[in-house]
């Protein structure tokens, strides 16, 4: 009886510590990042990307290619222009969306870099 009690008591510890635990979220903040883009002709191309802060709630994203796009905090997402694309990364998965001009649409995974 006594084991039986002690069993359930840890069965019940335990279960309280998975329920308790919050799920991870990203958040995007400034650092070194890798972006991989996802589907299309691009698909599994990956590239170094620098997020450095550019005031309040402002992100600034400099591309291997020169270009610096300031992305500002809105709600949950990032979203930032440069002359072609509307660009926007969700804060919680950092997955990263382009619109531009008539083009289809393109998608990006954000990776931290350690």
């Amino acid at each position: 009886m006594k084991i039986t009690r002690g069993l359930l008591a840890g069965v019940a510890l335990v279960g309280a510590g998975i329920g308790l635990a919050a799920p991870a979220s990203a958040q995007l903040e400034a650092g070194s990042y890798t972006y991989t883009s996802i589907g299309g002709m691009f698909g599994g191309i990956s590239a170094p990307l620098e997020l450095t802060p550019c005031g309040q709630n402002c992100l600034a994203a400099h591309y291997p290619n020169g270009m610096v796009v300031n992305f500002q905090l809105q709600g949950d997402t990032w979203t930032g222009n440069d002359p072609e694309c509307v660009r926007t990364i969700d804060n919680n998965t950092l997955r990263m969306g382009a619109v531009c001009g008539d083009g289809d649409p393109g998608e990006s995974q954000l990776v931290k870099n350690s």
